[in-house]
């Protein structure tokens, strides 16, 4: 029969064996300083995607949108964001919106 809880004995073992060599506080930090360094790798690796997708030329997606037309457009205040933002990791172009009336 197999043992379906998270926990299993060797599992259960290891880290065990891991309390009694670090000790309680020694465990805690480990366990705090691994969470950290997992999230920080969560946060990296979306960045990165993020940068990759940034990197594209068009519009933003992959997916194709409309054909090419004749449009007017007004230039407006754009600002820099960077160098680790929502768009990924270096310096892009936003636009910097204004409340009505300014």
């Amino acid at each position: 029969m197999f043992d379906t809880s998270f926990w299993n004995a060797d599992i259960r073992e290891r880290e065990l064996r891991m309390w009694a060599g670090l000790g309680p506080v020694g465990y805690r930090v480990r366990n705090v300083v691994v969470s950290i360094l997992l999230m920080m790798a969560a946060v990296g690796t979306f960045l990165l995607l993020s940068t990759l997708v940034s990197l594209y030329p068009g519009t933003g997606t992959v997916v194709r949108g409309p054909g090419d037309r004749a449009v007017q457009a007004t230039g407006g205040a754009c600002a820099r964001v960077g160098p680790i933002s929502g768009y990924g990791f270096g310096y892009w172009w936003g636009l910097r919106f204004h409340p009505a009336g300014r």
